[in-house]
């Protein structure tokens, strides 16, 4: 399928409000259930991919457009990193939002957990990346959405997770190893020393039944929980270290024998 026809199923560009009346405050509906919110006023034509479109595209289903964060374009000594190296952010801001995507069973339609005007977090290599209006944007799908949060900033505090994500705080790592003969290498290079447990600090409601209704995590706030070597995804918040994981790949949950 070519990318022309991808982009036509995720979206739809609408005619019914005009770009540069959109704002964060207003954020008008443009179609039952879709909603478009920008932080700013875009005067003159709107593009998608260098190409004008007759007016804001407007997300299907449970999909989401996201404005990108700016690239990490340096290494945390300040190294400077070529275009072709650099990494893409998986951070950014909802745009647009559409209603929801219908279960497969009931056909009822599945809320979706974000909203345009907040901040979310997504996995890595998901998404449709596209240059709408000169600006950097991802469409994604909605079970793509890690945790969501307001404000200026990730904290522990304001992160709030989405259905089945849970967020795992990792116990401090020695950064580096040195051997007898003076050799330092990096921690990160062995196996044995990746986390493979931590603490339970946020958890998401749940998934959806076929009824809409949402099953609750097995795993609460507090708990030490043990999972796979490479399982989830690292994030760094305010200089700490953790982890956001699926509830299903979470192995156990660890019990301390004095409060049994």
């Amino acid at each position: 399928m070519s990318a022309a026809a991808t982009m036509a199923l995720l979206f739809i560009p609408s005619d019914v409000t005009p770009f540069s009346f959109l704002s964060r405050s207003s954020m008008s509906p443009v179609r039952d259930g879709a909603h478009l919110s920008m932080s700013s006023i875009i005067d003159g034509p709107i593009t998608l991919d260098g190409k004008v479109i007759r007016g804001p595209i407007s997300p299907l289903s449970n999909f989401i457009l996201v404005r990108n964060k700016d690239r990490i374009m340096a290494t945390s000594g300040g190294i400077f990193l070529p275009e072709d190296v650099q990494t893409k952010s998986t951070e950014g801001e909802v745009v647009a939002a559409g209603p929801g995507q219908p279960h497969p069973h009931t056909g009822k339609i599945i809320p979706m957990d974000v909203s345009p005007g907040q901040t979310v977090l997504y996995t890595e290599y998901s998404g449709l990346e596209m240059k709408y209006c000169d600006e950097d944007m991802t469409m994604i799908k909605c079970h793509d959405v890690m945790l969501r949060y307001t404000g200026a900033m990730l904290t522990e505090e304001n992160a709030e997770m989405c259905r089945d994500w849970v967020l795992v705080k990792l116990p401090p790592r020695q950064e580096v190893q040195e051997f007898t003969d003076g050799i330092v290498v990096a921690a990160t290079v062995f196996k044995e020393d990746l986390p493979v447990r931590g603490t339970v600090v946020k958890v998401g409601a749940g998934r959806f039944t076929s009824k809409l209704e949402v099953m609750p995590l097995p795993v609460n706030v507090g708990d030490e929980v043990k999972f796979r070597e490479y399982a989830g995804n690292d994030v760094t918040i305010q200089s700490e270290q953790y982890l956001v994981i699926k509830a299903i790949d979470l192995l156990a949950v660890l019990k301390d024998p004095e409060n049994e």
